[in-house]
This record gives structure tokens, C-alpha cells and sequence, in this order.
């Protein structure tokens, strides 16, 4: 593919496939460093191709980071590069995987309350309470990935 004038959606799938490509061209080069009689795969060839891949993954990461980081958008009315949406997406996602965590106490929780007979074990905020923050958080999220989807799709590469 053509890497000069791809839009950065295009960019991700190519980086994905390179990738894949890459994890199995290293595999074969530790599956057929060994061998009996002839060697499934040439050794040198199998290296050109690692080094090949590696270094052109590496460019195209630096130029999505590029890209990222110079691309703004508006987003709840702020102006924003695409860089701070990415890592507003993985707060959100990590917000998210914490507050879903708060309903699985485990019997240590149980036990550094001291129990005792009379006292009443209860959450601090209402479950409810939380399970909208966690619906607030995933609306965001899903504004969040439209917005990135869109983006991806319609601006091309730095």
C-alpha cells in the first residue's frame, strides 16, 4: 500500500497487518532456527523481512502519533487534538473497568471491616448512583468513538 496519501484509518489497518505479518514472521524464525535435513525457512531472508517490517511499522507509528497530535476537533465544545480524545477514551475505559469493580468485594473487603454484630455493611454512595456515573461514562465513550471513527476515516495522514 501506498503510504503517502492514506487517511488514518487506513493507516491503522495497515499498521495491524504489518503487525500480524511481523508476529509470524517471527515465529518462523524461532520454529525453523532449528532444523534436520533442509531448513523450512532461509534464516537471512526471514531477518531482511523482520527488519523490513519493523522499521516501516515504526514509521507509520510516528506518523499517526504525528498526525494525532496535530489534528484538533471539536469535542463538547472544546477544541482538542486527537491525541487528548485517545487518552480521554482510555481514562473513560479505565473509570469504567474501577466503578464496575466496586459491586465484586472480596472477602479481604469483608474482613478489614471488623464486622461486628450490630454494625451494617453499606456502600458509601448509593449503587445507583454509581451505575450512572457508569452509564454517563459509557455514553461518553460511545461519543468518543464515533467521533474517533469518523475522523480516522476522513483525515488523512501527516
Amino acid at each position: 500500500m501506498n503510504q503517502e496519501n492514506i487517511k488514518i484509518g487506513e493507516a491503522l489497518a495497515e499498521k495491524k497487518k504489518m503487525q500480524v505479518r511481523l508476529a509470524k514472521c517471527n515465529g518462523l524464525l524461532k520454529k525453523s532456527y532449528y532444523y534436520k535435513g533442509k531448513p523450512d525457512f532461509d534464516y537471512g531472508k526471514l531477518s531482511e523481512e523482520i527488519i523490513s517490517l519493523t522499521a516501516n511499522i515504526r514509521e507509520l507509528k510516528l506518523r499517526i502519533i504525528n498526525t494525532n497530535i496535530s489534528t484538533n476537533v471539536i469535542y463538547n465544545e472544546k477544541d482538542m487534538s486527537l491525541a487528548e480524545i485517545i487518552i480521554r477514551l482510555g481514562d473513560i475505559r479505565s473509570q469504567i473497568a474501577v466503578l464496575s469493580e466496586l459491586y465484586k468485594p472480596t472477602i479481604d473487603d469483608f474482613y478489614s471491616l471488623r464486622h461486628t454484630e450490630g454494625d451494617e455493611i453499606k456502600p458509601q454512595v448509593p449503587p445507583d448512583d454509581v451505575e450512572k456515573e457508569i452509564s454517563r461514562l459509557n455514553q461518553e465513550k460511545t461519543e468518543i468513538d464515533a467521533l474517533l471513527q469518523h475522523t480516522n476515516w476522513t483525515k488523512f495522514l501527516i
